[in-house]
């Protein structure tokens, strides 16, 4: 069996504090619906991290979760992808901090919620 997933996310924002969020979705409620309608398990949404700041990776790490929320409320499955870039200096650093604030995000989402992480290979092995 194949499970449909969608990308959702449309571009990447401009790069600020350290990190590129995805642009506004101000459709995303409509295409949201379109999915459900057409029998889509779920959405992937991707936004890169490409050096350490640490209002920078909170600002993700907010972003996927507000995007996973609207998508969950849709009975949908969210991928959240805050990428790290394999280029930047401080890699893992960014993976240590990014870890710390997903788990702070999993804790708030109420226990019958699922999400699916898609996360850079890190660098330290098993980190996630």
């Amino acid at each position: 069996r194949v499970v449909p997933f969608l990308k959702i996310d449309k571009a990447l924002a401009e790069e600020k504090d350290g990190v590129q969020l995805m642009k506004d979705m101000p459709a995303l409620d409509a295409m949201l619906d379109r999915a459900v309608a057409a029998g889509i398990f779920g959405t992937k949404e991707r936004s890169v991290i490409k050096h350490f700041n640490q209002q920078g990776i909170k600002a993700i790490v907010q972003q996927q979760f507000d995007i996973a929320s609207r998508v969950l409320a849709k009975g949908l499955v969210p991928i959240l992808e805050p990428e790290v870039d394999i280029r930047a200096s401080d890699k893992e650093a960014c993976e240590r901090l990014l870890l710390g604030m997903l788990l702070e995000g999993l804790r708030e989402l109420p226990p019958q919620e699922m999400v699916i992480f898609r996360l850079t290979l890190p660098t330290q092995p098993n980190l996630y």
